[in-house]
């Protein structure tokens, strides 16, 4: 691959029959792609799979393995190298209820941990139906669902946290924008000992919280016929540069990519998530 054209797709060369796929369902997102080759440091708790059961490559901390499955903290540098492995990756939004549970993988911990791949047998028709783009919005937040939920289980248990962390909680979600000095009077406690808290309860430190927070809100104004400058002043950013950073860091990408790139096609996640699993046969009929 030459360098212009590692910069102008970032997750690789693709044929004229193959798209990344990026599915934005509640909570999260389902992206695939047949070839990634990429270093980021994301606000998203991840689960990599590959649908062929070919293994890919990822390094932390300069230690470098081969996996078919693995689980990985927020906010861990890893540098990944997936090439026609059928790569699926599930990203995991602080927002979501499993969110926190991956901050066990770095206490204490290299910040990620390989999973059986076998575990993951049932789903691999929606897993390919994915890769091929396939899913409906519908079908792809209960992939992302189903596929969370077993993740978990593999996890160590975790303690509650503080109730006045999830009364912070519950005012970012009403207002991304809240100041975090009023956020730290509201829950009666000084801004040092929130931010410990908040950082020790939910793996995140609240700056960069509420920096995703402000993603989520730039995210919903896409394809609204909004410049970018705009997008990113609606959604709290000081400008463009600022938002295509933060973006960056958090999808692998810049927002350019996903808006108007025509190699990967985005579907946007719906009003509510589809209810009932989904039966393999349906996607083995497809």
């Amino acid at each position: 691959m030459t360098a212009a054209a590692t910069a102008a797709y970032p997750f690789g060369v693709l044929s004229a029959h193959m798209k990344d796929q990026m599915y934005l369902v509640r909570r999260g997102h389902v992206f695939t792609s047949p070839w990634v080759v990429s270093e980021t440091t994301r606000f998203s708790a991840s689960i990599l799979l590959t649908a062929k059961r070919a293994p890919f490559e990822m390094s932390v901390a300069g230690r470098q393995d081969r996996y078919q499955a693995v689980a990985v903290k927020p906010l861990i540098k890893r540098h990944l190298r997936a090439e026609d492995v059928r790569l699926v990756s599930i990203g995991i939004s602080p927002s979501h209820r499993h969110y926190r549970r991956f901050r066990v993988l770095g206490c204490p911990g290299p910040g990620y941990l390989a999973l059986p791949r076998d575990a993951y047998t049932d789903f691999d028709p929606a897993l390919e139906a994915a890769y091929n783009g396939e899913l409906t919005i519908d079908e792809a937040q209960q992939l992302f669902e189903d596929v969370v939920n077993l993740t978990v289980t593999f996890f160590p248990s975790l303690k509650h946290a503080d109730p006045r962390i999830e009364h912070a909680l519950d005012m970012l979600q009403e207002k991304p924008h809240y100041p975090l000095t009023e956020l730290a009077a509201a829950t009666g406690l000084s801004y040092d000992r929130m931010s410990h808290l908040f950082a020790d309860a939910v793996g995140l430190p609240l700056r960069s919280y509420t920096l995703w927070q402000k993603l989520r809100v730039a995210s919903s104004l896409f394809h609204r016929g909004m410049t970018l400058t705009e997008i990113a002043i609606a959604a709290g950013f000081t400008d463009s540069a600022h938002l295509s950073n933060a973006w960056l860091k958090a999808y692998g990408a810049s927002p350019s990519y996903f808006i108007h790139s025509d190699c990967v096609e985005v579907r946007a996640f719906p009003g509510r998530a589809a209810r009932r699993p989904i039966p393999a046969q349906s996607f083995a009929e497809r």
